[in-house]
């Protein structure tokens, strides 16, 4: 395995017979590291959101820390070595990550699901309501765990990335409005908190619906002036309009988000991947293969990261 995978990542055909982009990112900390990973995909977006099949592995990079000196090196070591600029860097929010696209002068897309995370953040994560209803669902897991309650739990927050996530819990904070009439008492009463929240629940739903529709659209069609032109009068009519301040907050910061991008289009016909759904996913098959021994940091079985891209390919 590591010799294929050394040979796929040495000799692999780069990204150059066309137009292509960079998709960078770090794993969280395995042991006392870190692998940087910068990802070659098609700069046009391929009508359907990016498969393994689409990536080739550009560079990678353990260590324990990357500052944003680190990033800019990286990119540009990477440059030099293929011999071709990317069209434009997709990333999420993290500083270093920022700091060091932003010294490499390339044009630099933030993905729309972190993007999405950081407008719902911003908006809600300070209100006493959504902060004491988030606080609750965590007691009553531990509370009603393994009882006769424990079917109709909420799902489990998830500690990281936590906005990008809000849908699971949201959903479920519906329906139990919707059916909370019919259940026995008993159940009334364990989950009684749950009608005190509605006005947050019927608010965030309409949010999280809105986030769907435009995730959708721009992962699956592409970013481009008609599809930003759609999701910004989603917006508008759907999250903003007739709206109380903070879900006006939240709707204005997705706005502007799409602006920000919409700028970075060169042209009417371009469509860009704005999506960095597809290194979560290596990142999460190289989790998932890795040993699970914690003592062992970033090993040669990095390796596999270009090997299981290369038989993708293939097949």
């Amino acid at each position: 395995m590591k010799k294929l995978g050394l040979s796929a990542y040495e000799n692999d055909s780069k990204p150059t017979d066309k137009k292509f982009a960079y998709i960078i990112d770090e794993s969280i900390m395995v042991n006392r590291e870190k692998l940087l990973l910068i990802l070659g995909v098609p700069a046009e977006h391929p009508g359907r959101p990016l498969k393994h099949e689409d990536v080739t592995v550009v560079s990678m990079k353990s260590g324990g820390s990357f500052k944003g000196d680190d990033i800019k090196q990286e990119i540009e070591k990477s440059i030099k070595e293929i011999k071709a600029k990317p069209e434009y860097v997709i990333s999420d929010q993290a500083h270093n990550l920022t700091n060091g696209i932003s010294q490499s002068e390339l044009l630099h897309h933030i993905d729309i699901s972190h993007a999405m995370g950081t407008c719902f953040k911003h908006a809600y994560g300070n209100e006493s309501d959504f902060v004491d209803f988030t606080t609750l669902l965590g007691k009553v897991r531990l509370q009603y765990h393994l009882t006769d309650k424990a079917y109709l739990l909420p799902p489990n927050m998830r500690s990281i990335a936590r906005f990008m996530n809000l849908n699971s819990w949201v959903d479920w904070g519906n329906k139990m409005l919707g059916c909370f009439g019919n259940l026995p008492k008993e159940m009334q009463d364990a989950y009684s908190f749950v009608p005190d929240y509605k006005e947050l629940l019927v608010e965030l739903k309409i949010a999280v619906d809105a986030v769907e529709y435009i995730e959708t659209i721009c992962k699956t069609e592409g970013f481009n002036l008609a599809n930003c032109k759609k999701c910004k009068r989603y917006i508008t009519q759907h999250v903003i309009g007739n709206a109380n301040n903070r879900r006006a907050m939240f709707g204005i910061r997705v706005l502007e988000y799409l602006k920000q991008q919409e700028e970075k289009l060169k042209s009417s016909y371009e469509a860009h991947n704005i999506s960095s759904d597809i290194i979560e996913s290596t990142f999460g098959v190289f989790k998932q293969k890795k040993s699970p021994n914690k003592l062992y940091g970033i090993t040669p079985f990095v390796l596999f990261i270009p090997l299981h891209a290369k038989l993708k390919n293939d097949k």
